[in-house]
């Protein structure tokens, strides 16, 4: 029967950040519950907000392109990064009804949290994206 299917078009949130990333002792794992319309706009507002605050496109970076801004972040000398890392991480815990929370967030080691931001960024903002080319 043909149609729609939510499962083969949209793969669940799950989220394991490997076994170097502990909180309380324990596994950082789970899955994330799929933001609202609400939470979508918040985000997307704030991340662009918090990249004009560090004049990101002064840089010439689209603020509205929200790969561009996480890999300009990642950019950003360390006077200004841990400013910067910290309100990114409670920007994704607010849009994952922190599943992980910020705790969790900031306790993932920092590539596997940078990667995590990019596979989330994606997973929320597949462009152009069907079932059959979403990797």
């Amino acid at each position: 029967m043909a149609g729609f299917k939510a499962e083969k078009a949209v793969e669940r949130l799950d989220y394991d950040m490997g076994p170097t990333a502990l909180y309380e002792g324990r596994r950082i794992e789970g899955i994330t519950p799929d933001p609202s319309d609400e939470q979508m706009a918040v985000w997307g507002q704030q991340t662009a907000q918090l990249a004009r605050e560090f004049n990101a496109d002064r840089d010439g970076i689209d603020i509205n392109d929200r790969m561009a801004v996480l890999e300009w972040m990642a950019d950003q000398p360390p006077s200004r990064a841990m400013e910067l890392e910290k309100r990114t991480a409670k920007l994704h815990a607010d849009v994952c009804s922190n599943k992980p929370s910020f705790e969790e967030i900031m306790a993932t080691p920092p590539r596997i949290r940078s990667a995590w931001y990019r596979w989330l960024s994606g997973e929320l903002n597949p462009e152009g994206s069907t079932p059959d080319t979403k990797a």
